[in-house]
C-alpha cells in the first residue's frame, strides 16, 4: 500500500500527486482542464505535455504544503479521473513521484510499468484501483493488462 504520494516542485519533495490523461489518434484540449475539488487547497496544479506518434498523454502535478489539503484533495481524485475523460482521453489514472511510467506503447505494460498506477479509469466504463484515507493500493499487474488492453479499445471499452 502507497499511503502518501509526492511530486517535486522546484527540487523540493512535497506531498501531490500526478494525474493523467491518454489521447490516442486525438489531440488532448489545448486550454486548460479543470480538475474540480482535488485543486482546493493545493499549492499548484502544473499541467504537462507528452507526445508520441499517434497519442498524446496531458499530466497535471499537484502539490500541496498541508496533510489536512492532501487528505481532502485524495477525496476528489476520482472527479478529477472523470473530468479528463469528459475532456476526452481515453484512459485517466493516478500516479506519483518515483513510481515507474512508461511511453506507448509500453504504458501500462506490467513488465514496464508495475507498481505504477495507483487508480484508473476508462472512457468505456473500467474502473480499476482502490483508495481511502489510509492511501492507495497499485493495481496488480492482472489489472494492469485489463487497463492496458481498455485504453487500447475503442474508446476504452474493456
Amino acid at each position: 500500500m502507497t499511503a502518501i504520494t509526492s511530486v517535486f516542485v522546484d527540487g523540493e519533495e512535497l506531498l501531490g500527486f500526478i494525474i493523467y490523461g491518454l489521447w490516442r489518434d486525438a489531440s488532448a484540449p489545448v486550454g486548460r482542464i479543470e480538475l474540480g475539488p482535488i485543486e482546493e487547497g493545493s499549492l499548484r496544479a502544473k499541467r504537462f505535455m507528452l507526445y508520441g506518434d499517434g497519442w498524446e498523454i496531458c499530466l497535471y502535478e499537484v502539490s500541496f504544503d498541508r496533510p489536512e489539503h492532501y487528505w481532502q484533495a485524495v477525496t476528489g481524485i476520482e472527479e478529477a479521473l472523470e473530468r479528463m475523460l469528459q475532456a476526452g482521453a481515453r484512459a485517466a489514472w493516478l500516479g506519483s513521484e518515483g513510481l515507474p511510467f512508461a511511453d506507448p506503447p509500453d504504458l501500462f505494460k506490467p513488465e514496464w510499468m508495475e507498481g505504477g498506477v495507483l487508480l484508473a479509469r476508462t472512457a468505456g466504463g473500467a474502473r480499476f484501483g482502490r483508495v481511502d484515507r489510509v492511501g492507495f493500493e497499485p493495481l496488480t499487474n492482472a489489472e494492469m493488462e485489463r487497463l492496458d488492453l481498455a485504453a487500447r479499445g475503442s474508446r476504452g471499452t474493456p
